[in-house]
């Protein structure tokens, strides 16, 4: 990713930015809710659910290369000094660096409801910690990886 993409994604998330294509906004109870203000449009909701779900399944049992299946390659991963994984045989390698324990825990807590899609950016969850998007092909995959946030 380019520094000037990554630079937008940081403004974006720090700006919490107010507005909404369909000029609802959303804070569902009990969700981490910062940048995000808009619902899951309803045409997305199945494809939503089945990225959660299938993510939080494989990373409950530790299915390593299911998790890598979940990303879109290059993945961006870090805030500092941002990495550029090319595979999921290096996510694989990589996993317990680039997606650790309290991010895999973030994500297995999350909520569909609790999805929200900043502007023409993508979806995240938490505070910006994992970015996605629908593809061409139809898949939802993540494409950048950041570190927990502290509450």
């Amino acid at each position: 990713m380019k520094p000037r993409l990554l630079v937008t994604i940081l403004v974006l998330i720090v700006c919490k930015p107010l507005f909404s294509q369909t000029g609802k906004t959303v804070h569902p109870v009990g969700c981490k809710v910062s940048g995000r203000d808009q619902e899951v449009p309803s045409d997305m909701s199945a494809a939503m659910a089945s990225f959660l779900s299938g993510l939080q399944a494989a990373i409950k049992e530790d299915h390593r290369d299911k998790v890598a299946g979940f990303m879109h390659y290059p993945l961006l991963a870090g805030s500092n000094k941002p990495v550029h994984v090319h595979s999921a045989r290096e996510f694989i390698a990589g996993y317990d660096r680039l997606f650790p324990v309290d991010l895999r825990e973030l994500i297995l807590r999350q909520k569909l409801a609790c999805i929200g899609r900043v502007g023409d950016k993508g979806f995240t969850i938490g505070n910006g910690e994992l970015w996605f998007d629908e593809y061409d092909d139809g898949k939802v995959r993540a494409f950048t990886i950041n570190p927990v946030m502290p509450e």
